[in-house]
């Protein structure tokens, strides 16, 4: 009782003295009263207006892209055509212009603190993921797509790592099994077989570090897939034995 009045009082006072602004449209929101703690003070939020523009992934959706489906299935038309590396894909939002302005500022725009508010949905998803195979198939560790060094000293972090490392999963993560030889161009407006030309090459993967794991390959955006194929393509030819997908946002093509 008096540990609960103790929270309330300190959450009514933070938010007289330090109130959070939505990292969305910058309104001021409520600190939780559950979990009021020096860590929450600067924890972005999102105001329940913002909220509920955002489209979370449910089910059902496609068992190997991870887009939503508008009936139930396991798999989208444009998979049943497609070949990917990748044994599945899971994603916590649909990529469109609610979220693209969150994971752009986050991404270029220096937030780094924002990984703090995206890594715990991500870590909820990874745990329906687990819960599905019941203990089948659990991971041995993380691996995140990695930065070109000239890209990561532009940027200053390296939003998967950033994603990854807050998610608070009991996994190690091989920071040193993947690595970007090659600098290419932003993916962003190219089309899809551009996109998959453009990242040829691109990885090579530390054999030592993956024979024999079943990983789960983080990223923050998918929209083809071509950078993650290419990641899980080089990560099983050095003997990984099972690669999962992991994003925080995948754009679906209409």
């Amino acid at each position: 009782m008096v540990v609960h009045f103790i929270k309330k009082f300190l959450s009514v006072l933070l938010n007289f003295v330090l109130p959070h602004r939505c990292l969305m449209c910058g309104e001021f929101t409520q600190h939780d009263d559950t979990a009021c703690t020096f860590v929450s003070l600067s924890k972005p939020s999102v105001c329940g207006a913002c909220w509920h523009q955002l489209s979370f992934i449910t089910k059902p959706y496609c068992l190997t892209c991870g887009a939503p489906l508008a009936f139930d299935g396991d798999a989208c038309q444009s998979c049943f055509n497609k070949a990917f590396a990748f044994d599945s894909v899971r994603a916590v939002l649909v990529y469109n212009e609610v979220s693209k302005k969150m994971i752009t500022r986050f991404k270029h725009a220096g937030q780094a603190g924002y990984a703090r508010l995206f890594a715990p949905w991500m870590y909820n998803v990874a745990l329906s993921v687990l819960r599905d195979r019941q203990d089948q198939d659990n991971w041995d560790a993380i691996v995140v797509v990695p930065l070109h060094p000239l890209r990561f000293i532009r940027r200053g972090f390296n939003q998967a790592m950033l994603l990854a490392q807050h998610m608070g999963l009991s996994l190690p993560i091989l920071k040193k099994a993947l690595k970007r030889i090659r600098h290419t161009v932003s993916q962003g407006h190219q089309s899809p077989d551009d996109r998959q030309k453009n990242i040829q090459h691109a990885f090579i993967a530390q054999a030592s570090c993956v024979n024999g794991k079943r990983l789960l390959l983080i990223d923050d955006v998918m929209t083809t897939g071509a950078t993650l194929n290419e990641c899980t393509i080089v990560l099983k030819n050095a003997g990984a034995i099972r690669v999962d997908i992991l994003v925080l946002a995948r754009a679906i093509r209409v």
